[in-house]
């Protein structure tokens, strides 16, 4: 979740006065440091729980797939 909120904070939160490119930037560094922070958490997961890889990769993969399945649902309105 903090990588989300991580995104969200960094691209919505824009001045209404920005135009079209500073909101893509927004977004493209929100994204960048999204998937940045991702794999920090995740080496300190597999720091933390090294002899657990395979349940902490299987987490994390049925998280991504929820996350995913969420965003689907949510756009078929």
């Amino acid at each position: 979740m903090l990588p989300t909120f991580y995104f969200a904070w960094r691209a919505f939160a824009q001045r209404p006065r920005e135009g079209a490119a500073e909101v893509v930037g927004a977004m493209y560094q929100g994204e960048i440091g999204k998937i940045a922070l991702t794999a920090v958490l995740f080496w300190f997961g597999v720091m933390l729980f090294a002899k657990q890889f395979l349940p902490l990769l299987g987490t994390f993969v049925a998280c991504q797939a929820a996350y995913w399945l969420a965003l689907a649902r949510v756009g078929i309105r």
